[in-house]
């Protein structure tokens, strides 16, 4: 009996010198707001003196400088709501809320959410067998499939951050934020003459449709009126800056020269258009807009004599959109 109970002791104690053996590495943890935050200087501050606090919360290290991980934060008004996105090593995460005051709240439900897909590759990778004798812990942080936080919360939508891409000028980009403008341009044909535009933008999946109506007028060009619908394709060459071009239909007339007058021709009816432009701004608040509409009749004018005559009209304008 004797001998069993010092096998048993020598046992325990075997396995509690291994347990020493074991090595936990702890990241040195930093806060970064992106480039791209929307939020005012002071504001940020707070968020990443919010964020840090949070971190310690979570028992990370939280450091100032030589990091080994890093939680980027950035905020987004859309809408009337705040996107809120934070990323690491370990993946993406992004929640939106009403009030700026819940922020502590989402950005512990993205924290804990990033720590478990950490936890999860650390896991994957202490699976795998190792040639020394000892346990060895270390918080590394590689690339892990994100697991979302499903706690529900009443005014809160919790995603991957799955519709993410990288720019040109590599500055991470949100393909979620959906745009819904009104704009108003006012430029000059290439014909002669002026016009106003006045339309709606709203973005879907893969294009953006827009309805606009415009007025032209010229003493010797070429004057008419039209309410079309086209479908635009925009690229983002940064969060800020975009290129967009497309064509729908349109219905109109057009009219050319002094109504009263014997070289007066007129007609109406459906168009194609044409256009192509620059928007400034993002997708949310006031934008600036370049643009080129070309409008193509598919009918021709005519006069009091029976003459007919096929007229094209082209326009380059600016504005803004809201």
């Amino acid at each position: 009996m004797k001998t069993c109970a010092a096998l048993v002791v020598l046992a325990s104690l075997t396995r509690l010198a291994h347990a020493d053996e074991r090595v936990v590495t702890l990241d040195r943890t930093c806060v970064a707001i992106d480039d791209a935050d929307g939020l005012a200087a002071t504001d940020r501050e707070y968020a990443v003196a919010l964020m840090q606090r949070v971190l310690e919360r979570a028992d990370l290290f939280v450091v100032a400088s030589d990091c080994t991980e890093t939680y980027t934060i950035s905020h987004q008004q859309v809408d009337g709501r705040f996107v809120i996105r934070v990323r690491n090593s370990a993946g993406k995460r992004r929640m939106t809320t009403d009030a700026m005051n819940e922020l502590s709240e989402k950005y512990e439900r993205m924290v804990r959410s990033l720590i478990q897909a950490k936890e999860a590759q650390e896991l994957s990778q202490a699976a795998m067998p190792e040639p020394a004798t000892a346990t060895k812990v270390v918080a590394t942080a590689q690339e892990a499939a994100a697991t979302p936080d499903s706690a529900p919360l009443p005014t809160l939508q919790a995603t991957d951050e799955t519709s993410t891409s990288e720019t040109t000028d590599g500055t991470e980009y949100d393909g979620d934020v959906k745009q819904r403008m009104w704009y108003g341009l006012a430029g000059l044909q290439l014909t002669g003459g002026g016009g106003v535009t006045m339309g709606y933008r709203h973005e879907l999946a893969t294009t953006t449709i827009d309805i606009a109506g415009n007025l032209r007028g010229a003493d010797t060009g070429t004057a008419g009126v039209a309410l079309g619908v086209e479908l635009l394709k925009y690229h983002w060459s940064s969060p800020t800056r975009a290129v967009y071009g497309g064509g729908g239909l349109s219905v109109g007339s057009l009219d050319r020269s002094d109504q009263y007058g014997a070289n007066h021709y007129w007609g109406s009816g459906l168009q194609g258009e044409l256009t192509a432009g620059a928007q400034f701004g993002g997708k949310t608040g006031v934008r600036g807009l370049i643009q080129l509409d070309i409008t193509l009749p598919f009918f021709q004018m005519g006069n009091d004599n029976g003459d007919k005559e096929y007229v094209a009209a082209a326009m380059v304008s600016g504005g803004l959109g809201w």
